[in-house]
């Protein structure tokens, strides 16, 4: 931070200086921002974008909008560091244009590409004797007493989290507060612009009408939108005009100006729509980075999760569709960093490689995000845009379990998913999903349930490619049902091979969809 405002000051002294109408004094603040995210991280590259542009704001130069701008385009310069100084220039260029996009809109962005390509050919020319020097700079083992080491790497994690988690959560309370206030602005005022343009104008008392009669003309146009809006047309016995003279043209410009007005209407709605989303993801990454610093806080000297009360044993069995060369079928099966078992599968819509990179990337993407400390319904959500965004046929089931090993319960996340059962001493029970897939809404649609197990209990997971397979069953979760109630074998892989057999087998050896079977026996250490 200090760096940053001391660079902001020095550079404040250049001026309106400007090569080629590029801002000398733009291009040195973006590649310090860029060459502290660089070196340093997400924190710091935000740190830096706050304080130079900050600094620079309050000397006259820059607005509110620049300080934000640089602030989240640090942060992803930082965050895509890791691929060095290519990652670290397309991070800031897409938080630039992110943030303008979803800011206002527009697609006008806020700091100037120009200025953001000249800084970022001005980093990469960068000696890397001099990157050498830079990071003894930045060595804070040479910055602080040996005695005080001890505790500041956890202190300035923690002080860095909260400032970055305060700078996400501004910049949802931010959106959202521009998606709340984004009125619809002077709707008759558009509708009477639209209709001037491409109708009144042609009609030679153009003059007369909007010009010496404007007021009575307003108010039959007026008038007019209140019947289109009920009715969805209009026609000449309808308005209600004594200036006018070509009523015929005068309705099919009314007619045509609703068809625009309506696209408008559905337009911003959408972007209203989308900025909530964002606004409502933004808040869920503010959550997820608080959570982070809880644990650092909370974390004790030997940082180990405490040995669970009962554990897992799990099968499972597969096989692809005739003829396809690979699964659209992806399983999961990992221990969380919180101590809990993740197991599930997704299936892809149909199958082969798009099918399996669908269900693959509803996998990995949950998993990392649960990892990371989101709560399961921000993961979902999230997970839940990305599939959406990508376009027409990514859509894939999503069936996983989180198994406690302290207390032995188990949470059921299932979308569109087939019915999971659970069998024990007592019988079957079943637990369905009636969702539909990632991807198909904006909203995800997810089913959850909880549930206590017992040692001995076992949970059976399939996907909807086993369901159907029997041709001959009238309810299709009934077979399965039926199945498990009739057989009782103790190894978990030995009923997970049983199911899937008696699918094929049912089918008369033909495997019309790619099928998993995912079988997790309780058992108490």
């Amino acid at each position: 931070m200090a760096m940053g405002i001391l660079l902001a000051v020095a550079i404040s002294g250049i001026g309106g200086l400007s090569v080629f109408h590029i801002s000398v004094r733009g291009v040195l603040s973006v590649l310090i921002v860029l060459l502290l995210g660089w070196k340093r991280g997400a924190s710091v590259g935000a740190a830096a974008g706050i304080a130079i542009s900050l600094t620079l704001g309050l000397m006259g130069i820059g607005s509110v909008a620049t300080i934000a701008a640089y602030g989240f385009s640090g942060l992803l310069a930082g965050i895509f560091s890791k691929y060095g100084k290519i990652g670290a220039a397309i991070g800031f260029i897409l938080g630039n244009i992110i943030l303008a996009f979803y800011a206002n809109g527009s697609t006008e962005v806020i700091v100037s590409i120009k200025e953001i390509v000249v800084a970022s050919v001005c980093l990469f020319l960068i000696p890397k004797k001099a990157t050498v020097i830079l990071d003894d700079l930045f060595d804070y083992g040479k910055t602080l007493p040996e005695s005080t080491l001890d505790g500041y790497f956890p202190e300035t994690t923690i002080y860095r989290l909260d400032t970055v988690s305060e700078v996400v959560d501004d910049m949802a309370s931010s959106v959202q507060t521009e998606s709340a206030n984004d009125s619809e602005g002077d709707e008759v005022g558009k509708f009477i612009q639209t209709l001037n343009d491409n109708t009144c104008k042609r009609c030679e008392h153009y003059e007369k009408c909007w010009k010496q009669n404007y007021h009575n003309m307003y108010e039959t146009v007026f008038n007019s939108i209140e019947t289109l809006q009920l009715n969805g047309e209009i026609s000449e016995y309808e308005v209600d005009s004594e200036i006018c003279t070509n009523k015929a043209l005068l309705v099919d410009g009314l007619n045509f100006s609703y068809q625009i007005y309506k696209v408008n209407q559905n337009w911003q709605q959408k972007m209203k729509e989308k900025r909530m989303q964002v606004s409502k993801q933004l808040k869920g990454v503010s959550s997820a980075i608080n959570k982070i610093k809880e644990e650092i806080q909370s974390q004790t000297a030997e940082n180990i999760i405490p040995e669970g009360k009962y554990t897992l044993e799990i099968g499972m069995s597969k096989t692809k569709k005739n003829n396809s060369k690979v699964s659209g079928d992806n399983s999961i099966m990992v221990k969380l960093k919180d101590g809990k078992y993740l197991f599930g599968v997704s299936d892809g819509m149909g199958s082969g490689e798009e099918a399996n990179q669908n269900s693959k990337r509803v996998i990995e993407m949950l998993e990392k995000l649960l990892n990371t400390g989101f709560k399961k319904e921000d993961a979902l959500e999230l997970v839940n845009s990305v599939m959406a965004f990508n376009g027409e046929d990514s859509f894939a089931t999503l069936d996983v379990s989180m198994f406690d090993t302290l207390t032995g319960d188990v949470e059921f996340i299932k979308v569109s998913a087939c019915p999971t059962y659970i069998k024990n001493t007592s019988g079957v029970d079943v637990v369905q999903s009636v969702s539909l897939p990632v991807g198909i809404l904006e909203n995800a649609d997810i089913d959850l349930y909880d549930k206590s197990l017992k040692d001995g209990d076992m949970i059976v997971m399939i996907t909807d490619g086993v369901l159907e397979a029997n041709k001959e069953a009238q309810e299709k979760e009934k077979w399965i049902l039926e199945l498990l109630k009739a057989i009782h074998p103790e190894n978990p892989q030995r009923l997970a091979d049983i199911i899937l057999q008696e699918a094929v087998d049912s089918n008369f050896g033909v495997v019309e969809d790619d099928m998993t079977v995912i079988v997790a026996k309780v058992k108490q250490t």
